[in-house]
């Protein structure tokens, strides 16, 4: 078998953000010594590997690539996956190895998240607005989702034995929403109260731990994920009431919200974001429409086009590359982590996705917007993108 601890070495390090130079320091040796056992001219001593291991968390086994059959079947199941588009075939899949590996918390979660997207995809999400005007959830009909009965019942396994934490916070995201969707609002809100205050998360703690281009690095990262989810928020709150859409405050407030990443991504490269505030845009044009804003609407629908473009360019540019950097200076030491968003680029159908987030009384803005002849040059112009 060829031993490949370098290589295994070398992606741990990426995987972790560190450089060579920060892992020498902590492993008590030269940066050409982690640079010579990447490249693979030298090995680390024998004594160096429970240290290597513990700073990596890994096991020796795992710093030198052994994995048994069992763990490979499993990596091989969740891959595929992931990676399959249908939810109906993944279900098939995923419950034909959770026969094979019944009590893996990988496999459940897998099987448990399908089915939480099957509900949605297959008998849908009911809303609307109750009679105070705020948006609420078909409780009775939710009920009757057997896809998500079975999916909660799942995810209360998961959590309660998870040992990876990325399963554990993802099942807990998940399951709350389904409480929610199935008029289990106390249960939704004691699994909530289980997660740590916002002060206390892991991309802000992270900040505080460190000093130097590191603690930049990590500020940056939060930065951007703050603004990403008070994007989120905003939209969701927005909706959230349907006497928020009289007037002017939601051009007002996404108006912003598009100004935070402006401000943000100062010279304009933003990455995976240019995706983000593409949607923005094209739900701020909705808005801008009801508001009699008819021009400025056009003018948004134009801004969103130029966002997908980029984000076209971008993902030609890297899919192939290492993972590229932001560029403003706020955000100089932070990668662009490219793997959570270089699936595929941004479909010439932009069109069909307006406005993304729908109130159940968007379809008379629609009917209007798409009667003005610039309706059909501006889906003109996204079918080339």
């Amino acid at each position: 078998m060829q031993v490949n601890i370098g290589q295994k070495i070398r992606e741990l390090r990426l995987r972790d953000n560190r450089t060579q130079a920060e892992t020498a320091d902590a492993l008590g040796v030269s940066p050409q010594a982690v640079s010579r056992w990447e490249m693979g001219t030298t090995y680390p001593d024998l004594e160096l590997l429970p240290a290597i291991a513990n700073y990596f968390g890994t096991s020796i086994d795992g710093l030198f690539g052994f994995r048994s059959e069992r763990e490979a079947k499993i990596a091989a199941v969740v891959r595929e996956a992931n990676s399959e588009t249908d939810v109906d075939k993944r279900l098939s899949m995923l419950r034909a190895a959770i026969l094979d590996f019944p009590g893996d918390e990988r496999i459940q979660y897998q099987l448990a998240a399908a089915l939480s997207e099957a509900g949605w995809r297959n008998l849908h999400e009911h809303i609307d607005y109750n009679s105070d005007g705020y948006l609420v959830h078909d409780i009775e009909r939710h009920r009757e989702n057997p896809y998500w009965r079975e999916s909660v019942k799942l995810f209360e396994t998961v959590i309660a034995g998870a040992k990876d934490p990325e399963i554990l916070h993802d099942s807990v995201f998940s399951l709350t929403l389904l409480y929610c969707n199935l008029g289990e609002y106390e249960k939704g809100l004691a699994l909530a109260e289980r997660m740590p205050p916002l002060r206390y998360s892991r991309e802000l703690m992270r900040s505080y731990a460190v000093d130097g281009a590191e603690k930049h690095r990590y500020e940056g990262e939060s930065l951007v994920e703050l603004a990403n989810e008070f994007a989120n928020q905003t939209v969701y709150t927005l909706m959230s009431r349907r006497a928020l859409f009289d007037g002017d405050l939601p051009v007002r407030m996404l108006s912003g919200v598009v100004g935070l990443f402006e401000l943000l991504f100062e010279d304009g490269n933003m990455g995976g974001y240019h995706a983000v505030v593409c949607e923005l845009l094209m739900y701020l044009s909705e808005h801008q429409w009801r508001c009699g804003m008819h021009d400025e609407a056009f003018a948004s629908l134009g801004k969103a086009a130029e966002h997908a473009e980029q984000f076209n360019a971008l993902y030609d540019r890297v899919k192939t590359e290492d993972d590229p950097t932001y560029t403003a200076p706020l955000l100089s030491s932070v990668p662009m982590r490219k793997e959570r968003w270089v699936h595929g680029k941004i479909a010439p159908d932009l069109a069909d996705h307006w406005p993304v987030w729908t109130a159940p009384d968007y379809d008379g803005v629609y009917a209007e917007i798409t009667a003005d002849p610039r309706w059909d040059a501006w889906v003109k112009r996204t079918k080339m993108l």
